[in-house]
């Protein structure tokens, strides 16, 4: 068993589990991101639809 290549081996195995844990911490940010602008349109359309539903009943 030749001592170099072992070495590169195991160097070249943490550079890929940093690589995949990166990307998928840039995933789940990414993901946690849309949820909450997605969570965050909801909420004003709602506040919007029920200030112009308040409207609509003063003008009636």
């Amino acid at each position: 068993m030749d001592y170099t290549s072992h070495f590169k081996l195991i160097s070249l195995l943490i550079v890929l589990i940093v690589l995949i844990v990166l990307i998928v911490l840039i995933v789940l940010i990414v993901l946690i991101v849309l949820i909450v602008l997605i969570v965050l349109i909801v909420l004003i359309v709602l506040i919007l639809s029920a200030t112009f539903a308040d409207l609509f009943k003063l003008f009636q």
